[in-house]
């Protein structure tokens, strides 16, 4: 069994620190490396508070930087973690730095959250297979009990060209010819009149 701790917040969203991820039923998201170091800083030190230095210093070990990249770190972190009330999960504490709220530790099988996901996963395919088996099995079954009952269909054929453009005009009438004709020389009046110039050129339709 391959078990592994996480921390589940009061917004249900879990941190496997591991893993570096945020979890919640409907997605994985991948944290960069100053949000894991900054937000397991913090679970580590929950019950004391972390002053900005701190985190400057554990979020970006090897440089220097100012106040505006942990600003940012932690407005990220807010979003990823679903905060819907600023501080329901990081809470700000004014001229002193952060703390972060109370969380649960949980351990999970991964073995078995696996297994359940490629269980689920075949499930749903053999649901969907079963779906378009049917539909198609029902749908055969109704064509070849009650065939559609047509009268053949006669079309007027016309080809023309318009400028260097071959068009090819199929209807079931003589107006309707008429009607797709004029429609479709309209449409070229149209772009010569704007542009100065067919924009429509070597076309075959």
């Amino acid at each position: 069994m391959s078990n592994i701790e996480q921390i589940r917040f009061r917004t249900k969203v879990c941190f496997i620190a591991s893993q570096g991820v945020l979890k919640t039923p409907e997605s994985t998201l991948k944290l960069n490396l100053s949000e894991q170091y900054i937000l397991s800083y913090l679970i580590e030190n929950h019950s004391t508070p972390v002053t900005k230095d701190d985190l400057l210093k554990v979020g970006w070990p090897d440089r220097i930087v100012t106040e505006a990249s942990l600003f940012q770190v932690i407005r990220a972190l807010r979003v990823k973690l679903n905060e819907k009330t600023k501080g329901d999960v990081i809470e700000t504490l004014p001229r002193v730095g952060y703390q972060i709220r109370e969380f649960t530790r949980e351990h999970v099988d991964l073995s078995e959250q696996k297994s359940n996901s490629t269980i689920s996963k075949i499930n749903k395919k053999t649901i969907i297979s079963a779906i378009i088996l049917t539909s198609t099995l029902l749908g055969s079954g109704a064509w070849y009990m009650y065939p559609p009952q047509t009268e053949p269909t006669h079309f007027l054929i016309e080809h023309d060209h318009i400028g260097n453009n071959s068009i090819t005009f199929i209807s079931q009438t003589l107006e309707q010819q008429l009607d797709l004709r004029n429609k479709t020389k309209k449409i070229f009046s149209q772009q010569l009149n704007k542009y100065g110039k067919m924009t429509i050129t070597d076309k075959r339709i």
